[in-house]
């Protein structure tokens, strides 16, 4: 639990994203309630469900200084895929926020950097 800090009669609080951040977050846990969340940091319950759905639109990381790197794991791919014909051979996975994009098979350079880009966005 995390004190916002006082603020004067009728002035609005200001959160930083790092606290934003971690109050959506703890949302996610599997037994978490937002409304309990939400009172735990003395916050409005539909002020911390607005926040819910900028951070799933990946806002929150373009406040913070925008893209950054992410680790990269190689996968050996199976004897059955490398059967098959090499040009559609090929897996990529990116995770954005609580979003989930996996492409599979022959991309072009074009269209694979138009879907990175809009994710980060």
């Amino acid at each position: 639990m995390e004190e916002a800090g006082k603020r004067a009669e009728g002035a609005r609080r200001k959160y930083t994203v790092e606290f934003k951040k971690r109050v959506v977050e703890a949302t996610f846990a599997p037994s978490a309630s937002v409304a309990r969340v939400a009172l735990a940091h003395k916050l409005n319950t539909n002020l911390v469900f607005k926040w819910r759905l900028r951070y799933q639109r990946g806002e929150f990381w373009a406040i913070t200084g925008g893209p950054s790197l992410v680790p990269v794991k190689v996968v050996d791919e199976t004897p059955a895929v490398r059967a098959a014909d090499e040009r559609l051979a090929g897996h990529i996975e990116l995770r954005v926020g609580r979003a989930q994009l996996r492409i599979q098979g022959c991309v072009d350079a074009q269209t694979l950097q138009t879907v990175v880009r809009s994710l980060v966005q």
